[in-house]
This record gives C-alpha cells, structure tokens and sequence, in this order.
C-alpha cells in the first residue's frame, strides 16, 4: 500500500473499513473467508468515490477462472448498522459467481456484486436477455431484441453504458441512470439538433420507468484516438470547433443554468477534499481554488449552451462533420468552459507523457481556428486552468500508481496556466 494511502486510512478514523478497501490484498482476504469456494485469482480497484469520514465506494474487478467480474464495495461511517441493513434488504439477483450481495459487518463494508447495484435497480433486469427484451419493447426499440449486452462504461450507484450488439454488427449503446439525474439527462439528450458540421446521435428510445436511455451506435474514428496515431491531420480538429461553435449557437429549452457562484462553491469544495486525501498539495489546492472562485465571481453570467464534459473522447471524426456523445452534463453557462475542457485533457495528457507539446500547440491552434473567440478574451486559459484543477482527482478517484505524485504534478501544471493571468498586463 501507498504511504499516501496509509496516511489517509489514518487520518480518517470514521470511516474504518477504510483500511479494507484501499488495500486490495485485504479486500480480497476479507472476501475470500465469506466466499472459499471462489478462487479469486487476482483483483484491481478501478474506481474510487470518496466521503470523508462518511462512506467510501470502490469498484473492483476480480479475476475468477480467467473471467473478470465487476462488483464494487462501499464502507460507512456512523450508522453503519443501519446503512448496511439497507443493502440487506435489498432485493438481489445471483451474480456470476451466484453471489448477489454480502455483508462484512466487522468492517462497516456492503458488497454487490455485478448486475446488483444499490441506485441502478434496472440493470438486473437490463443484464438478463429475456427481461431485456421487456424493457426494449418498453423503450420502443424492438429492433434490438436479438442483441447481446457488452458493458463499456460502469461507475456504481451512478451511471452505466453498455453496447447492444450482434454477433457482427454494433446497433446501439444503452445508459442506465439513477432516478436523481435520468430526467435531465433525458432533456439534454434531445436538446441539441446536428448542423452544418455537427451531427448529433439520434436517440432511439427511451423508459421513463426504468430510467433508460438508448441511441445510435455511430461507427467512426474517436478523435483521441486519431490524435494518438503518428499522423494526424489537424483538419479533424479544425472541423470540431466548427462544430463546438454550432453547439454554442443553438438555443434548446429546459437546460440548467450553471451559475458562477456554483461554480466557484463546486471548486472550493474540490480543493477541501483534495486538501484533506493529499496534505502536502493542500496549500497550492486552496490558494488556487480561491483564486478560481475570486475570478468567476467577478464575471457576468453567460447562459449559452453547453456540452459540460467537453473532450476528445466525445467527438467521432466523419468525412465532413463530426459527431457529438454524451451531453448528460449539458448546462447553459460560459462556452469557454468547453474550450477549456477540451484543452486541459490534452493538458493531462502531456503530463502523462501521451502528447508532445508540440502536438497539443497544433490542437489547440486547430481548434480555435474555426471558432471565434474574440469574445471569450483570456476564459480560454481561466478555465483551462479551471478543468485540469477538475482532473486533479483523478489519479486518486482511478487508483493510479503514485497518485499523490500525479496529483501534486496536475495543480503545478494548473499554477504554470493562471501565472499569465496574474499579471498586471493581462488582467
């Protein structure tokens, strides 16, 4: 185990099963006892969603006779007993090592394993084939009856895409919602229409009941990928500011407005967990989200439309448009919030060593090219700096090798951004 992970586990005394999810080998010991019959061959956390003194959730992945087997664990603080005996109680369906949930009471852990999810009760019926069928039809999207269902993104208790396929040919993606964010997610998804470039991926169906969202599979190239290979033609780049333009000129109803206070309370909150998981980056963390919250506050509000996640792995490259995914985060608010996110993930990915810095020169000079930004003045780099302070929780949240390092590395980066911005000549 890390040290860093050694002295988070320390500090947070509330919460104690702590010390059994960060260590994967003690998370396995603990599960080995409930389950003997089941040789775990190996395990890796995937993800973590963490509360300080509160609960911690950690999705992991066993190895189980060569098969790899979603499940995810989530400890409690005070009141565990309780928040346990709801995970108890909860309806659950064998799992595919025929486990459905369990308990580790000594350590305040709840375990669910795959399809059982304690905010996501469709996806049981969604895994199973035969119930599936009931749901397509309930989503008026029969056409897919004959599909099988491959998972491709899956984050507990908040959110999941599967791919709905043949034998030979991808028809759709499917996404699972909790009953808090389904609705808008459901209003965003229809919100936006394609363009001149912009293609937008039709929905095909959708249940209000079970929180279901189904759209076109679109078979193209992503644009991170095409960034990653030794050639590349900027070109891909130039046609996706054309359409992140079209985007931001569009006018769909029912969008939420992202307000500048929110915003600038969204980040201090950020760099309090940040301060509280990494000690020695708390200064810089703080200092820095002050300085975000100072600078946004003193801006006007801007109500454009959004995408909210703005990054390559949204865009889909064609002959001559480009196509846009998951608008779930969609809000009306600065449009340099998208520009900037899109340039801090090549940000990070300079950092991790995947892009040269000419490279990300070259991108970001494509993509400006084709969108007008005279009236967006320095937000550009504001909120560069402002989405790679955002990814500063990922090296933790993904259990990333050294992620104290990552982490410290990541707001250094964000420092070097806002140092321009500083200056008198520039404010």
């Amino acid at each position: 185990m890390l040290p860093a992970d050694s002295s988070l586990i320390h500090r947070d005394a509330d919460l104690p099963g702590l010390a059994v999810l960060l260590n994967v080998d003690a998370f396995a010991a603990a599960l080995q006892v409930e389950l003997p019959e089941i040789n775990i061959q190996s395990i890796r956390s995937t993800y973590v969603r963490y509360k300080r003194g509160t609960n911690c959730l950690v999705a992991y992945e066993l190895n189980v006779a060569g098969t790899k087997v979603p499940i995810y664990a989530k400890a409690f603080g005070a009141n565990s007993w309780n928040k346990l005996q709801k995970y108890r109680n909860e309806i659950s369906v064998p799992g595919s090592l025929g486990v459905g949930r369990l308990i580790l009471a000594a350590y305040g852990i709840a375990v669910c394993f795959f399809p059982n999810d304690r905010d996501l009760k469709q996806l049981p019926q969604l895994v199973d084939q035969q119930t599936r069928k009931h749901l397509l039809h309930k989503m008026s999207a029969t056409d897919l009856y004959e599909t099988q269902l491959l998972n491709l993104r899956y984050k507990p208790e908040r959110r999941y895409v599967g791919q709905l396929r043949t034998d030979t040919n991808i028809q759709a993606v499917v996404k699972a919602y909790t009953t808090e964010d389904y609705l808008q997610a459901k209003t965003n998804a229809q919100a936006f229409h394609s363009g001149t470039v912009l293609h937008i991926a039709p929905t095909l169906g959708y249940s209000d009941g079970d929180r279901l969202l189904a759209f076109e599979w679109i078979s193209r190239l992503p644009l991170h990928e095409a960034i990653a290979q030794p050639q590349f033609n900027y070109d891909a780049v130039t046609l996706t500011g054309a359409a992140l333009a079209e985007v931001h000129a569009q006018n769909p109803a029912n969008l939420n407005v992202l307000s500048r206070n929110a915003e600038a309370q969204s980040l201090l909150s950020m760099a309090a967990d940040l301060s509280f998981i990494c000690p020695p980056i708390a200064d810089l963390a703080q200092n820095l989200a002050k300085q975000f919250a100072q600078e946004l506050r003193s801006l006007p509000q801007l109500t454009y439309p959004i995408h909210g996640d703005f990054n390559a792995e949204q865009v889909l490259l064609g002959e001559n448009n480009v196509t846009f995914l998951d608008f779930d985060r969609a809000v009306r608010s600065d449009p340099a919030a998208d520009l900037g996110s899109f340039i801090a993930r090549l940000e990070h990915d300079k950092l991790r060593g995947n892009l040269s810095l000419y490279r990300l020169e070259r991108i970001k000079e494509a993509l400006l090219q084709s969108y007008p930004t005279s009236f967006l003045y320095n937000r550009i780099e504001l909120y560069t700096a402002i989405a790679l302070f955002r990814l500063a929780c990922e090296p933790f949240r993904y259990r990333e090798p050294n992620w104290h390092e990552k982490t410290a590395a990541i707001l250094q980066q964000v420092e070097t951004i806002l140092q321009p911005l500083s200056t008198p000549q520039s404010a």
